[in-house]
């Protein structure tokens, strides 16, 4: 799962309070719906802020190539 999906479902999640959601993340409250409903796609950074808001542990990990 993406992490867009992963931010829109976790917004979409019964008893998610956008304000507080908003304040405690420090991303705009209208950004937030924008996100929510679909209509923006959030940067690493946000969605990041989001989910942890949120209670989710994020890990951000390089994705390992193979040695030539």
């Amino acid at each position: 799962m993406t992490a867009l999906r992963d931010v829109i479902k976790a917004l979409n999640a019964d008893g998610v309070n956008i304000s507080a959601v908003a304040a405690e993340s420090d991303v705009s409250r209208a950004q937030v719906i924008r996100i929510k409903n679909g209509y923006s796609d959030p940067g690493l950074e946000t969605t990041e802020k989001i989910l942890r808001v949120l209670g989710y542990e994020v890990i951000i990990q390089k994705k390992k190539e193979p040695v030539q």
